[in-house]
């Protein structure tokens, strides 16, 4: 069965619709929301792949998939600087951690409660 160039048509303007829910989800901190969405798109992926020769020769939905590419590309790179601030983030909490953990000694222990001293009145 080979489809039309409608359905293909049809499947990229989904496609599109769902990158710029990816985009607004990577925007907002959805990150489990833009998997999801990543998810739904890849069997529209697999389709406009399978079918490529209803695409073939249709410059507006070529050129449509290049601006579906250069988005999810740009939300990658901005998920990819996300990834890469966040671990640095994680690299100064254990250095700081670390710092702590050598120095708490001196001070001794944070969890320990005041003593008590028992008088007899009598």
């Amino acid at each position: 069965m080979t489809a039309t160039a409608q359905d293909c048509a049809r499947m990229v303007t989904a496609l599109a619709d769902l990158a710029d829910q990816e985009s607004a989800a990577l925007r907002a901190g959805d990150y489990a929301g833009a998997a999801e969405i990543q998810g739904r798109c890849a069997p529209l992926l697999e389709f406009l792949s399978v079918h490529a020769e209803s695409i073939r020769g249709r410059a507006e939905l070529t050129g449509q998939l290049r601006q579906i590419r250069a988005q999810r590309n740009e939300s990658s790179a901005q998920l990819e600087a996300r990834i890469e601030a966040a671990r640095t983030e994680l690299g100064t909490m254990q250095s700081s951690r670390r710092r702590l953990n050598q120095i708490a000694p001196a001070y001794g222990h944070a969890n320990a409660a005041p003593r008590r001293q028992l008088s007899a009145v009598g």
